[in-house]
């Protein structure tokens, strides 16, 4: 830098490096989108004779060979698969986003992964580019451009380049659902924004998360109630009942005892009769009767005819429909299923 020649010389370099850099970016966000836009309507994982799992398409053909010894479902384009004792991501065309091996991971949700080194968590991109360093001793994936995290201070909030958005103050908290998070402070539960501002006072002992704009709320020896996002009570529940989040126009509840559903009104539309049940997705429900799970419409009419186990880690996601398939359990095996109970394919044993 002695010289004007060698000052032009060095911005020259840094122009050039910077245009390589912003190509590489835009190299892989075309990678991206073509790889989404080439992909099979539906992924599914599928396990080989040998253990490994790998990927096939909604025909059965295999799309990324079983190399894996864990594998998850694809979410925003991207699985997250483990080779020995180390967790990768690849896209789907089975290509690995970055070198880095990762101890611990969470899938994609709105661009970003949380990823773990050690003990404490960051975050990556698309690309697996750290943005969030490792600092977090807790993370949960991202919801209305806000990740829960914690540190030794409590829980709080931060958004996608890592700012402090919600103070890490509080004793717990919930992620963001339809854009308020519940948080607990010395024993009381309330919901913010997500920009920190309170919105419900911290005045309960009892919250759920909102769905379809109620939660349901409530403070002990008394009945609980649902509430709308400015707080007010829409109805209560008998002294006896409590519920879940609503989903399909329908919400889960209990006497403790046995599971039924409620429409948003508090009236009971599908009697107690179950020993759990799960959220409506597309039109059915898991529920499970006798120790044997499910499906039933909103009727209460059983739809799918109860032949299916639990799964050992109470992954109740599986029972889900999504685009009219679920996963369910047989024995130690994960099976897909269509809506009216045809068996599609085994897709491997519980991982």
């Amino acid at each position: 830098m002695q010289t004007h020649l060698k000052s032009i010389f060095s911005i020259f370099l840094l122009l050039s490096l910077l245009s390589c850099n912003t190509k590489a970016s835009q190299n892989q966000k075309q990678e991206k989108i073509e790889s989404l836009q080439n992909s099979p309507t539906h992924i599914w994982r599928k396990q080989a004779k040998n253990g490994n799992w790998g990927y096939i398409d909604e025909k059965g053909n295999e799309i990324i060979k079983p190399f894996y010894s864990k594998a998850r479902d694809f979410k925003d384009g991207f699985a997250a698969v483990k080779i020995g004792y180390n967790w990768i991501f690849i896209d789907t065309k089975g290509r690995q986003i970055t070198e880095e091996t990762y101890s611990a991971v969470q899938s994609f949700s709105e661009g970003r992964a949380g990823v773990k080194k050690g003990a404490f968590w960051g975050v990556i991109d698309e690309t697996g580019k750290l943005v969030v360093g490792y600092n977090y001793d807790s993370f949960y994936s991202f919801s209305n451009a806000r990740a829960l995290v914690e540190q030794r201070t409590g829980w709080g909030f931060i958004d996608k380049n890592g700012k402090e958005i919600i103070p890490l103050k509080y004793n717990f908290a919930h992620h963001f659902k339809e854009g308020l998070a519940m948080v607990n402070e010395f024993g009381k539960k309330g919901y913010l924004n997500t920009e920190g501002e309170i919105i419900i006072p911290l005045k309960y002992d009892v919250t759920q998360r909102f769905g379809e704009g109620l939660a349901e709320v409530g403070n002990s020896g008394k009945p609980y109630h649902f509430i709308d996002k400015k707080g007010n009570t829409i109805f209560s529940l008998p002294d006896s009942l409590s519920a879940g989040f609503f989903s399909e126009g329908v919400a889960m509840a209990t006497n403790g005892y046995r599971y039924g559903y409620i429409d948003k009104t508090g009236k009971i539309i599908i009697p107690l009769l179950y020993d759990f049940t799960i959220c409506f997705s597309e039109g059915l429900a898991a529920v499970k009767k006798n120790k044997k799970w499910g499906f039933i419409d909103k009727k209460g009419n059983t739809i799918i005819p109860f032949i299916y186990d639990d799964d050992p880690f109470g992954r109740y996601e599986l029972f889900d429909f999504k685009n009219g398939y679920a996963q369910v359990m047989k024995g130690d095996s994960i099976t897909l299923i269509d809506k009216k109970g045809k068996e599609i394919r085994h897709i491997g044993r519980i991982e």
